[in-house]
């Protein structure tokens, strides 16, 4: 089960922020009301003694998504008064990521959309971002005993240094997807990295959910591993070593912020669509 830090931090990634500039205190306030139902007296005795806790907590993830390459989900104005800034609501126009951060904004609202899907139609969900990033081959695998892959999925990958240029030989994706509420164990990626290694092998009971693009292609194989709630520190440092890229589902949001092909989609329509080709793929 998730630890209440961890609730409180998937709540805020979640909700939409009308102003540009909050006091956390207010937040963490606005938390204890809403999400654990505490009433007025014990919302603020909440705050006053986990404050100073839930703060550095979110100081850590904050350093976080920098450190992965993702967009955190506030910028401190000032760690004194703990006021922090939500990025897509920043309005300077010489701000050099103001184009990126007008995109983030569907972020809440995608991460919403993905909390409703079924475990199928999350397993459906790579397929459905791969497809609309541009990829020409995508197999969702079907539904049972499909011995650990449950996509795969091809992907030109642009490069300007031409030998790992993907218009030659795209890569070819092999994903697994865990919809579960607590993190990404060590075992779960052993099991991932076994199921690749069956694959290299050419096992019989797995060749045959291998569609045939898949082997006819010739470019670099990349397992992805996707999980609902992140992964634990463990986890991640094996899939570094085994060369499998993990992602979790505030990854899969930051990407459908940034796909072209969903920009044209109203805010407010961007979660029923999303759920939609979900369904569809999975149903299919």
């Amino acid at each position: 089960m998730a630890s209440d830090v961890e609730r409180i931090l998937a709540w805020l990634y979640r909700r939409e922020f009308a102003s540009r500039v909050y006091e956390f205190d207010k937040l963490l306030f606005d938390a204890a009301i809403t999400l654990f139902r505490k009433p007025i007296i014990d919302a603020h005795a909440f705050v006053t003694r986990y404050s100073n806790l839930y703060w550095a907590k979110l100081d850590i993830r904050l350093r976080e998504d920098r450190a992965s390459g993702r967009s955190p989900l506030f910028e401190v104005l000032d760690y004194s008064s703990k006021r922090v800034i939500w990025p897509p609501a920043r309005h300077s126009a010489s701000h050099p990521q103001k184009k990126i951060y007008r995109h983030l904004i569907s972020r809440p609202t995608y991460l919403r959309a993905i909390d409703n899907l079924t475990d199928r139609e999350y397993e459906a969900l790579p397929c459905i971002a791969l497809k609309i990033a541009g990829s020409r081959d995508y197999h969702l695998t079907p539904r049972g005993n499909e011995w650990g892959v449950d996509f795969f999925a091809s992907l030109v990958n642009p490069s300007v240094f031409p030998i790992f240029d993907g218009f030659r030989a795209p890569i070819r994706v092999v994903g697994q997807c865990k919809k579960y509420e607590n993190r990404l164990t060590v075992n779960e990626v052993k099991e991932f990295s076994r199921t690749l290694e069956g694959l290299r092998n050419r096992r019989p009971e797995l060749e045959r959910h291998v569609p045939n693009w898949f082997r006819v292609i010739s470019g670099p194989i990349v397992p992805w591993l996707v999980c609902h709630s992140a992964a634990q520190s463990g986890a991640l440092s094996l899939a570094k070593d085994e060369g499998i890229i993990i992602s979790d589902s505030i990854d899969m949001a930051e990407c459908l912020c940034f796909l072209k092909g969903l920009r044209r989609i109203n805010l407010m329509e961007k979660g029923i669509f999303l759920k939609a080709r979900c369904q569809e793929m999975a149903a299919g």
